[in-house]
């Protein structure tokens, strides 16, 4: 089995936070946390960000439902309350930061995550559309911004493989593929 709680909370991938990896994805866990740290590597472009006192990680939330259970009310009270993810006391809630920037997941994406728990507190969340990556990260190369939008995929079936990210048009001018054999 493997271990739930894995990964620095910054760079933590949603199915980590829910509780949700598998071996199968383990790929894609290591695929979101590299694309949080591409973010941070953008923003040191002095044309993306020139305000250094605004660089820093892109999702810095201050707690994780369900790994840190102390910020949470009593299961009991997850259950009967039907605005908990309106009410609970952190909006610095990981999950909750990262779908500010990247947007809240789709209902057919939250239907395939097996646990019923997770499942009701997605569904509970407060809805947002995300910010445009050329917002974040502007004056950036598009290839960069088309890169960290497949790296940061919420759904680990959409997210970017590392074969398709060393493939990436990003990388073109940079790779020596006679060198990766």
């Amino acid at each position: 089995e493997l271990t739930r709680h894995v990964v620095t909370r910054w760079y933590r991938a949603p199915e980590v936070i829910l509780l949700q990896q598998t071996r199968k994805h383990i790929a894609a866990v290591d695929m979101w946390s590299a694309g949080c740290i591409f973010y941070e590597l953008l923003q040191m472009s002095h044309k993306c960000c020139p305000d250094l006192e605004k660089r820093g990680p892109l999702f810095p939330g201050d707690s994780s439902f369900p790994l840190s259970p102390y910020r949470f009310e009593k299961e009991e009270q997850l259950r009967n309350n039907k605005n908990f993810g309106e009410n609970y006391a952190s909006r610095y809630d990981q999950l909750r930061v990262i779908f500010a920037i990247v947007g809240s997941p789709t209902k057919e994406e939250i239907k395939k995550i097996t646990d019923h728990k997770a499942r009701y507190y997605l569904y509970e969340l407060p809805h947002h559309e995300g910010i445009p990556w050329e917002e974040l990260i502007p004056k950036t190369n598009p290839l960069a911004v088309d890169l960290i939008s497949k790296m940061l995929a919420f759904d680990v079936e959409k997210r970017m493989t590392v074969d398709q990210a060393i493939e990436h048009p990003y990388f073109e001018r940079i790779r020596e593929p006679l060198l990766e054999k």
